[in-house]
């Protein structure tokens, strides 16, 4: 494995950086390597020994790459075609913010997608899930670092579906405190010829299939800025950390 990669500075601990492996770069831009061929990429968060940087590169891409520091303004020149980096994550919605206007390709976690801006575009589909799962990083001194549910996002509108999901035979789940929303606690519990909404767990979104359900909702904590967090999440008066909301797509769409 290399021993460099991109910056991702922990929201816990500023002074933490945190590096994404060479393999998982290449599988995470996988989807959007015809795309990026040839193309003057931006890593506004990367130095030259950067992983992603270094495949860029190989992709024949011409690579402006420049390393943030903690409290300098985010480097946005005019003449890049597509924004390519792990921005720290204790600053992604102002690195969102930033960035969206252009084509975009970055990682985040599942919980940073919740926040409002991205959730919003995600939702009305501005913002696309690449391959997800990433979660295995390392630090500067080599020390592995888990971040789950960990997952390439992008405004391009480059798309691939998770294979089926294999439903559940039997109906498993229950209501939501007050709501005719069934809750599942694994995705493996989804049942079959439901057709209702469904609450299920967040590691969902790395197997989301979109031929098969529409992601409606999140159930988190009934956010008034955010019109798509429509409810807390209670089972039997026990509150269930954030759901997505998702309901079958019939057959004949």
């Amino acid at each position: 494995m290399s021993n460099n990669s991109n910056l991702h500075t922990s929201k816990k601990n500023k002074n933490d950086e945190y590096y994404t492996y060479y393999e998982d770069v290449v599988k995470g831009l996988e989807p959007y390597k015809e795309y990026l061929k040839g193309k003057r990429v931006l890593c506004p968060c990367d130095t030259d020994e950067s992983n992603f940087v270094k495949y860029l590169k190989e992709l024949g891409c011409d690579v402006i790459a420049y390393h943030k520091e903690n409290g300098s303004e985010w480097f946005k020149p005019d003449d890049y075609d597509v924004c390519v980096t792990n921005p720290p994550f204790s600053k992604i919605k102002d690195f969102y913010n930033t960035y969206k206007d252009k084509p975009l390709i970055f990682v985040c976690t599942f919980n940073h997608l919740c926040y409002k801006d991205l959730f919003i575009d995600f939702m009305e589909g501005r913002l696309n899930i690449g391959q997800s799962n990433q979660s295995m990083y390392f630090n500067a001194q080599g020390e592995h670092k888990s971040v789950s549910l960990c997952m390439f996002v992008s405004n391009l509108n480059i798309v691939e579906n998770n294979p089926h999901l294999e439903l559940c035979k039997e109906n498993k789940g229950v209501y939501l405190d007050g709501t005719n929303i069934l809750n599942v606690d694994k995705s493996c519990d989804i049942p079959d010829n439901y057709y209702g909404t469904i609450a299920v767990p967040i590691s969902y979104i790395c197997k989301h299939n979109a031929d098969d359900f529409d992601i409606v909702a999140i159930a988190n904590t009934n956010s008034k800025g955010n019109k798509y967090d429509i409810l807390t999440p209670y089972v039997n008066g026990k509150q269930k950390f954030k759901r997505l909301l998702i309901r079958r797509r019939h057959k004949t769409q």
